[in-house]
Formats: structure tokens, sequence, C-alpha cells
């Protein structure tokens, strides 16, 4: 029988052989994902199910559905629960805002589930990162999805996007990008000048007030200020379904919480399930 001080010694030991392995096994991931990408200017994933599409490899999103797809057959691939969001609330017709689209994963997604009836608007800040999503959708020979390089807030305005360091591999990162509401003469070398308009704005200039069936969103602690520039859309009698992405380290950085938010869209009738560590759906 181990003593008290032999069996915190072996668990010691035991941890730190886990955490070893996890790290040989995230290095060797990023080798499989170098040789993988090393002569192809596009890659084809299984992103969920039967699912695939093509993507050129750039970004770390892309790199991430790479090395999970092998987990997909477990349901525990990357954003598995969101997809399955995604497939069981969205129908043939639909019309979906992806906001925050990146590398446009969910816009191709919501692309095959609405159908040729239906329609995808996807918006991302990114002059970069727009210029892969555009890229990604005639890849994939897309048709049903309007791309806008814009940030959505609540009012018209120029801000800051900036590109903190990834906390996953401590590189630059194109999925932790965010705005800031800063003076845009306080810009700084690695951060650049966007243009933010209301959703509402866009949404009745195309004659779409009330008829938005589901919003994606997921802009690294900015939601509320989207909301709040999204009043007449949240208003209508045929609300949106909402999927946000909210994690209270993001949202504090503009001094709000992901509770503010969730009690913002309260007051327009939403009741909220928490399916994931900070994955929200609103209905």
């Amino acid at each position: 029988m181990l003593s008290g001080v032999d069996y915190q010694k072996n668990s010691d030991y035991m941890g730190n052989v886990r955490i070893g392995i996890g790290l040989l096994y995230k290095q060797f991931k990023k080798y499989q994902w170098k040789i993988a990408t090393s002569r192809k200017k596009t890659v084809k994933l299984r992103v969920y199910k039967d699912y695939h599409y093509k993507f050129t490899p750039f970004g770390h999103i892309v790199s991430v559905l790479f090395s999970s797809q092998h987990l997909e057959k477990h349901a525990r691939s990357f954003e598995y629960r969101t997809f399955e969001k995604f497939e069981s609330n969205i129908k043939k017709g639909d019309i979906v805002l992806d906001i925050g689209a990146n590398i446009g994963l969910f816009s191709l997604f919501s692309s095959q589930l609405v159908g040729e009836t239906g329609r995808v608007i996807s918006f991302e800040p990114n002059k970069k990162t727009f210029g892969v999503l555009e890229r990604n959708l005639r890849l994939n020979q897309v048709n049903n999805v309007s791309a806008y390089n814009l940030a959505l807030s609540k009012e018209k305005s120029k801000l800051i996007l900036t590109n903190p360091k990834s906390n996953v591999d401590d590189n630059n990162s194109d999925s932790y990008n965010r705005i800031s509401f800063d003076p845009i003469s306080m810009v700084e070398e690695d951060e650049c000048i966007v243009d933010a308009i209301k959703l509402d704005t866009l949404i009745e200039s195309k004659n779409l007030i009330g008829k938005i069936d589901f919003i994606k969103i997921d802009i690294e602690g900015a939601e509320k200020f989207c909301f709040e520039g999204a009043i007449k859309s949240l208003s209508q009698e045929k609300r949106p379904i909402i999927i946000m992405e909210s994690f209270d380290p993001h949202s504090l950085k503009f001094g709000v919480s992901t509770f503010d938010t969730l009690l913002f869209l309260s007051q327009f009738g939403y009741s909220f399930e928490q399916f994931d560590h900070g994955q929200w759906i609103a209905k």
C-alpha cells in the first residue's frame, strides 16, 4: 500500500507524464499540419458528420479543424455541439447572419443548411481574414452568401481592430481579433482602423427587418454593443434565434459581463440555454 507521501509523489509523476504526452501530441499535430499544407494551396476537411469543405490553409481555426477531425466520430471535435445546434435550428429557406465570420466555417455550414432558397449574410472586419473568407466561399462554389468587410456596433463609427497574442500557441492568431473603442488617433503599429455600422442599418437597407431567422455571433466580448445596434431587428414579433459565444474575460475588457448581455436580450423576450462552455443559445 502506498503511503500518503508516496501516493502524492505517484500522482505528481503521473500528472507530469500526462502533461508531457499532451505537449508532445500538440507538437506532433503542428508537425502534421505543416506537412499537410506545405505543398497544398487548399485542404479539404470534414467539419461535422458528412459535411466537408475546402479551405485555404490560413489561420488558427483551420489548423484546429485539421487537428480535431479524428474526434468527430466521438462527438468531441471542434465546435461539435455548436454544429448540432445549427443543424437542429436552421432549415431550408432561412436567412442567417454570421457575425464574426472569420474564415467562413459557419458561413459555409449555414449555406448548405439554408439551401438555394435561403441566404447567409456574413460580417468579418479584419481585411486579411475577410480575403480568406471570400476565397473559401469561392473554393466551395457558394453563391448564397453575401460577405461584408465590416464590424457591427451600436452606432456608425470607425473602430480600432487589435490582434492580441493568442493563448493557444503564443503567436498572433486571427481568431483573437477584437475591436477597441479607444480613439482612432491611438492606433498602434500592429492595429488597424475598421468601419463599423449598426446591424439595423444594413438589415433595413436590404428590407429584411422581421425576416432574419438565425444569428450566430462571436466577436470577442463586444456582443452587447452589436445587439444595441440591432434593437429593431430584435423587437420584431418574429425574433431570430441567437447562438452566441461569450466569456467574461473577453467581455469584461469592455466593462460588461455575459450576464449584462443576457439581461439586455431578455427585454426582447429571450430565454437562454448554455449548451457548452461559453456557448449560449437564445430563443
